[in-house]
């Protein structure tokens, strides 16, 4: 039993309480700061048809994830059937929520596609990041659209704010031609994935901001809602549970919004992706490759 004990690797398990302590933390400010009484009454005001479609804008805007990681495996010479490809993603979803890091999903992708095909860990990090950096230029053109559109109560500086983060995408397609990447064709390729599923996302996020009853600016709440999700990217807590509330939180000292809406549908989009998330069990667990052609000179 003592050895047993020992043995033990508490890191991840001192990373993961860590985690659900922080979001503990942020949640209780949050709803210390707000009340809950006024939480809950929007919660039992909700259009659930409203969030029955944000369910479904949510998992539309996955599957053009699907078809971009799909996109980026062909660069390495894994071929995966479109069921083949939504089974391992929605896998890798499920990891990431229940991992410790907030690349759990990605390293079980890693592994599993390193042990049935042979392509080297490094080659497949690679993918796995540049897809990320990808998405999140992608939210930074977004965010740098709205940044345009709205705010006007902060020019010039939304003019010029807006104008940085509209570059954010042609950035990151220049530097995808470095050396230690080499990957600007699938870039490239993928542009419209990411850019469809971020706007899935913002269309989810509205659809639950609308299921509140509430009169909304379709912009601010969609530039906010772009913040929460870069916010949440730092792997700190659990799902980015408390992030995105304590942004909204946050966002409603300086901007017309409602921060009890922002947080009821920052709660709901948690659970929508969780739930999403479920698939990620009842699919089946044997994942079957097509017989790769290997592209020469890009694993090794």
């Amino acid at each position: 039993m003592a050895n047993n004990y020992r043995s033990l690797n508490w890191k991840p398990i001192a990373k993961s309480l860590l985690k659900i302590g922080v979001s503990g933390l942020l949640l209780y400010v949050v709803y210390k700061k707000l009340g809950n009484e006024q939480v809950l009454n929007l919660f039992t005001r909700l259009n659930w048809w409203y969030v029955v479609l944000a369910f479904i804008a949510f998992n539309i805007g996955q599957n053009f994830s699907v078809l971009r990681s799909g996109l980026f495996l062909k660069s390495v010479g894994v071929h995966l059937g479109h069921f083949e490809q939504i089974k391992l993603f929605y896998k890798g979803m499920l990891y990431n929520l229940i991992l410790p890091g907030g690349i759990g999903g990605d390293g079980y992708k890693v592994l599993l596609i390193k042990r049935l095909m042979g392509v080297s860990a490094k080659s497949l990090v690679k993918i796995f990041l540049t897809e990320r950096l990808a998405g999140m230029a992608a939210m930074c053109t977004y965010l740098g659209l709205f940044g345009l559109l709205g705010f006007r109560e902060f020019a010039p500086w939304h003019y010029i704010a807006g104008g940085i983060l509209l570059l954010g995408y042609p950035a990151f397609y220049v530097i995808s031609f470095l050396p230690f990447i080499k990957l600007e064709k699938v870039v490239l390729a993928t542009f419209f994935h990411c850019h469809l599923n971020q706007f899935f996302q913002i269309a989810a996020f509205l659809l639950l901001i609308q299921s509140a009853h509430i009169p909304f600016e379709p912009v601010t709440y969609g530039a906010v809602f772009l913040m929460s999700s870069i916010a949440i990217v730092i792997p700190i807590s659990i799902g980015g549970v408390g992030l995105r509330e304590s942004v909204f939180v946050l966002a409603a000292s300086y901007l017309s919004i409602n921060a009890n809406a922002g947080v009821v549908s920052s709660v709901l989009f948690f659970l929508i992706n969780a739930t999403s998330s479920v698939f990620g069990l009842v699919l089946p667990d044997k994942i079957k490759f097509s017989d790769a052609e290997i592209i020469n000179g890009t694993i090794e």
